[in-house]
């Protein structure tokens, strides 16, 4: 009868959009976006620091996949992206451990230290803000 298509439509209508809504949940749950180094230095902005020149770094010597110098309130800090859990070269595996196991790196007998969070590290020895800095930089989520 006319009355019994009707329930069937409005049965096939209610489960389609529960479907639908499934399906969308899932995909924009999985459109996450990750997180950047222009994120960190928008978090650095957003906390009030000045943000002036920034210059791409020759970050692939060190095992990173980006690297680029940046001035904070007019003194140079350093700031990378690594792939700790999957460096793609014997050199890059060479630095990322070191980075992972010590906070630091030595290179050509030069060390340089760093400040880890999540795939991102900072070097900022020279600034004196340092300690700032690396407080803002550990509270970047």
């Amino acid at each position: 009868t006319y009355k019994q298509k009707g329930v069937k439509m409005k049965y096939i209508y209610i489960v389609i959009t529960i479907i639908s809504l499934l399906i969308l949940g899932v995909v924009g749950g999985c459109s996450s976006k990750s997180k950047t180094l222009d994120d960190v230095v928008t978090h650095f902005k957003n906390q009030g620091f000045e943000m002036g020149g920034k210059k791409e770094l020759f970050y692939a010597m060190i095992g990173a996949e980006y690297g680029f110098w940046i001035t904070l309130d007019g003194e140079r800090i350093e700031l990378y992206k690594f792939n700790f859990d999957n460096p793609e070269t014997d050199e890059a595996k060479k630095y990322t451990k070191q980075i992972k196991d010590n906070n630091k790196i030595i290179m050509m007998g030069i060390e340089v230290n760093f400040t880890i969070n999540g795939d991102f590290a900072l070097n900022c020895d020279d600034h004196s803000k340092k300690q700032k800095i690396i407080e803002v930089f550990r509270e970047f989520k």
